[in-house]
């Protein structure tokens, strides 16, 4: 489909969407004028975005001239609405509108009844043409007449009227949503007089259509809907300020069963601080869950006014005025708020405090038996702040010792001044508090700063006393304390010995689950090696970081760091040792890191560093990682000394950054492995960025992997054949040139897949197919009589070469046919025989004594030496393509070719020339005393068909 008609749709279901929002407004009571006629000109906008369809997929002249005028009538239609619009918008109301929508009506009218519209005076035909994407619409061939010009004039004096009228408004009110809405009027203008231009043929572009009415429809949705808003907003203002003004304690909850309204006086009955349970489900509400109102909720809610008894409500937090009476009872009264239609849209909850004594006892049962209950940080939250109202203190703080200094304490939760404070961690404590009982209370003044962890509140509270209670485990071992502080000893005193006992004994048992439990996570997410996180608990935080970034639009970045030659201190030295070596890394690793980043340990050499970045900008993010990467590396350069020895141990870095679209955990992982490759790849000790070529490189690479290992099986695999020849032109031989055609990507070219097969192993089964094929194809054109008698050339891999079975498996390929083994050439390279040299050379010595051929291709390129050339059983040197290229560009003597000649002749080898393009360089190679040669010169790799007619066609001629 078009891209103009899918937006055209798109345009076409925008409007349907804004004309029944704007048609519900308007039909709330009272009519809303303005949202009705709006809605009017968003309705007629649909059909006119239909009939342009229409008009642009036309056939026919008459489905074309039909589909215009359909198009033309109904824009006047929504021309005609806008003044109205304007005027009951602005409220100035003139004889203009009238006039300019009557005429635009009319001209809505008389177009119907045009032969060719009001936009063609003569009409000669349509035409297909083609927009600037390559897609193409039809579009008319005609003359415009002077109605055209009329019709034009009516439009433009529309919006100038409209404009005109919405600039005064925005003048008066000076309010910036008119200003808005005369912006997108202006730009709507604008449209509609490149629509004009363009069908007075002025303009030669595509209809812009409804394209201008976008911005207008945008702006008039988001001014109506303020406006609306602002009287809504004004009736909800004078309803809470009647609300607010109640001394009665008030909830207004919506049929939902949300909290929509709390007045102060609530807040202050209830003992809370400003905002605190104001919002939110009634049914998670403290004071709602406590007294077990919900049943009386849904009678609410079912339409029944309820009257509550009075019932004992206990503060979690008492403000000032009810400080020394945190319990009060409050009779609550429930009645149900019904909207127009009778139905129940809200309750009211009115409070009223008809507090008359406090009743401590039943209290401190209570709030006991609710302590028992939670088990995490909650628990210590709710228990100080009980102790603080329980026994009427100014604070109370419940801490737990450091294991490995007990003069040491991280508070637990520390409540003061009516909140909850900022917990201490390893704060310092007088060691006072380690001979003290839950009956022994501090008397000197003096003494209470000098013990207490907390000397800045003692100081802005004047607090200078404090009851304190030894917390112990379940072998009578300290973990903790709890401490009780006043301003006057009066309340301390009156504590109840035995109801403190049952707080510190439960506080205990919550401390030592604690540690228990903190025990066992440091066991379960703690490399037991280095002490960094191990593998469970990255991944875990890197699920957390991986949706922290998204959420706070922060990018997090994920090291990948792997030791260069690990292995190789493992295997030499032994595991004592090189677990020493993975703990002096971690140490320098951590030490190049902030205390911000997770480090951990993946296992082997391998280690990560994860991060959340203070950017949102992905170039300042890769900066930094690579930065932090580098540090990592420079903190590794330094010698580390290992029980006596000094290792020197490189890393190389994969980094990546993220989150990208859709990215999952094991995507970032994926890519950062992908990054670390490239890094080894460079040379080790070096840091790479992942970058999504890599991760098109890795599909594309797992996909030729996938397809390599069927090649076989599937006959995907072929040989094409390059002829090699002698000075006279004859054929003395073909190299056998493996191709791939890969069912879905086509020719694959050996140098993308030959690597890959020689890296996954697969080069065993492949190369010995290719030899199997060139023989069984050597036999076929002896027996089909082909005119050749040359010898066939063979690549041979390295890790072909380096195989145990490699000389058997040549022999019994070859045995299968009828052939000579002097009539097959093994060509390897210089670098195959680098692996293992003595072994390789036996083994060619072997398949040379066995009647084979061997060449030494591309020579030249790798390590040549006349000290280990003498050694190798050759036949023939193969001069790369390198060294034949530069015969075009110089006609300076070429002595490295020379010697070359050189060296054949003097150890009595064949020298082949391949890569000749050129005359020039068949003749220049002559002249050094070249003898064969093979090239596009010649012939380019033949497929077996067309070498064989190539063979008859010119061997039988010479």
């Amino acid at each position: 489909m078009p891209l103009e008609t899918l937006f055209l749709i798109f345009t076409a279901g925008l409007m349907a969407y804004a004309t029944v929002q704007h048609a519900t407004s308007a039909l709330e009571n009272p009519i809303d004028k303005v949202q009705f006629i709006f809605a009017g000109i968003t309705a007629l906008i649909i059909p006119f975005a239909f009939f342009q369809i229409l008009m642009m997929q036309a056939t026919t002249e008459s489905d074309f001239i039909w589909a215009l005028k359909a198009n033309l009538s109904t824009g006047l239609l929504i021309g005609a609405l806008l003044p109205w619009f304007a005027a009951i918008y602005t409220q100035r109301k003139t004889l203009w509108h009238w006039v300019l929508s009557l005429a635009s009506l009319s001209l809505a009218i008389a177009n119907l009844w045009q032969p060719y519209s009001l936009q063609y005076n003569l009409f000669s035909g349509i035409s297909s043409k083609q927009m600037p994407w390559g897609e193409t619409y039809t579009d008319g061939i005609g003359t415009s007449g002077s109605l055209s010009y009329v019709t034009a004039t009516v439009v433009v004096l529309i919006y100038i009227y409209c404009l005109y009228a919405f600039w005064r408004h925005y003048r008066h009110k000076c309010r910036w949503v008119d200003l808005i809405l005369f912006l997108a009027f202006t730009l709507s203008f604008i449209a509609t007089i490149t629509g004009i231009l363009i069908r007075l043929s002025i303009l030669d572009w595509i209809l812009p259509g409804p394209i201008g009415f976008i911005g207008m429809v945008l702006a008039m949705s988001i001014a109506l809907s303020i406006n609306k808003n602002h009287r809504l907003q004004s009736s909800e203002k004078r309803f809470r300020t009647l609300i607010e003004q109640s001394s009665f304690g008030i909830q207004l909850v919506s049929v939902h069963g949300n909290i929509e309204l709390t007045n102060p006086a609530w807040q202050k009955m209830r003992g809370l601080i400003a905002n605190d349970f104001d919002k939110g489900p009634i049914s998670r509400d403290h004071y709602v869950l406590r007294q077990g109102l919900m049943p009386f909720i849904h009678r609410g809610f079912a339409g029944e006014s309820v009257d509550i008894p009075p019932l004992r409500w206990e503060s979690p937090e008492p403000n000032a005025e009810y400080h020394s009476n945190a319990t009060r009872w409050i009779q609550t009264k429930i009645g149900p708020i019904r909207d127009e239609n009778g139905s129940v849209s809200h309750i009211i909850l009115v409070h009223e405090d008809v507090t008359e004594e406090q009743q401590v006892e039943t209290a401190i049962h209570k709030i006991a038996a609710g302590v028992a209950s939670p088990s995490d940080q909650q628990f210590f939250q709710q228990m100080v702040v009980s102790l603080v109202e329980l026994f009427h203190v100014d604070a109370a703080f419940i801490g737990a010792l450091d294991e490995t200094d007990p003069q040491k304490l991280t508070t637990l939760a520390l409540y003061s001044g009516g909140t909850l404070q900022e917990n201490l961690r390893n704060y310092p404590f007088d060691a006072k508090f380690n001979c003290l009982n839950p009956n022994q209370q501090l008397a000197d003044v003096s003494d209470a700063p000098a013990v207490c962890p907390v000397p800045d509140l003692l100081a802005q509270i004047g607090i200078q006393h404090y009851r304190c209670a030894m917390l112990c485990d379940n072998k009578n071992e300290p973990t903790g304390l709890l401490v009780l502080l006043n301003r006057s000893p009066a309340n301390l005193s009156k504590i109840n010995p035995d109801i403190l006992a049952i707080f510190v004994a439960r506080a205990g048992a919550e401390v030592q689950q604690i540690k228990a439990d903190q025990h066992i996570r440091q066991l379960a997410y703690e490399d037991y090696l280095t002490g960094l996180s191990n593998r469970a608990l990255f991944h875990q935080r890197l699920s957390q970081t991986l949706a922290e970034a998204r959420s706070s639009m922060h990018i997090g970045a994920l090291l990948l760091i792997d030791l260069d030659h690990f292995k190789t201190i493992n295997d030499a030295l032994g595991h004592d040792v090189g677990d020493a070596v993975l703990k002096a890394v971690a140490v320098r690793i951590k030490e190049a890191t902030d205390e911000k980043t997770l480090l951990a340990r993946f296992g082997g050499g391998e280690f990560v560093a994860l991060m959340l970045l203070d950017t949102t900008v992905i170039d300042t993010a890769e900066h930094l990682a690579s930065k932090t990467a580098k540090h990592i590396l420079d903190a590794l350069k330094a010698p580390l000394s290992v029980n006596g020895r000094d290792f020197s141990v490189g890393a190389s870095i994969g980094v990546v950054v993220f989150p990208q679209e859709n990215e999952t955990e094991l995507d970032i992982l994926r890519h950062a492995d992908m990054a670390l490759y490239k890094a080894k790849k460079h040379g080790r000790n070096n840091v790479q960025l992942f970058n999504p070529s890599l991760q098109i490189a890795a599909t594309t690479r797992l996909k030729l992997e996938e397809g390599l290992r069927a090649a076989v099986g599937n006959n995907e695999l072929s040989l094409n054949y390059q002829p090699q020849v002698n000075i006279d032109g004859c054929c003395i031989g073909v190299e056998a040139l493996l191709r791939w055609h890969h069912p879905e990507l086509g020719a694959v070219s050996p140098d993308e897949f030959i690597p890959i097969a020689e890296e996954t192993g697969l080069i065993h089964p492949i190369g010995l197919w290719v030899l199997e094929q060139a023989c069984k194809d050597l036999s076929r054109w002896h027996e089909n009589g082909i005119p050749f008698q040359g010898h066939m050339a063979v690549n041979v891999s390295p890790w072909q070469l380096i195989s145990t079975n490699f000389v058997n498996e040549i022999k019994r390929i070859v045995e299968q046919y009828p052939l000579d083994p002097k009539r097959i050439m093994l060509e390897v390279t210089e670098s195959t025989l680098l692996h293992n040299r003595y072994e390789s050379i036996a083994k060619l010595e072997q398949l040379r004594h066995l009647g084979f051929k061997i060449s030494l291709d591309d020579f030249g390129t790798g390590y040549s030496s006349l000290s280990y050339l003498k050694d190798i059983p050759l036949d023939q040197l193969k001069i790369d393509k390198s060294f034949i290229d530069e015969l075009d560009k110089t006609d300076d003597e070429q002595p490295l070719l020379a010697s070359i000649y050189a060296i054949g002749i003097h150890m009595h080898l064949a020298i082949i020339a391949e890569g000749v393009e050129t005359q020039n360089q068949c003749e220049r190679l002559i002249s050094m005393g070249g003898k064969a040669f093979q090239g596009y010169l010649f012939s380019k790799p033949l497929t077996e068909s067309d070498l064989t007619a190539w063979l008859r066609g010119t061997q039988r001629t010479r």
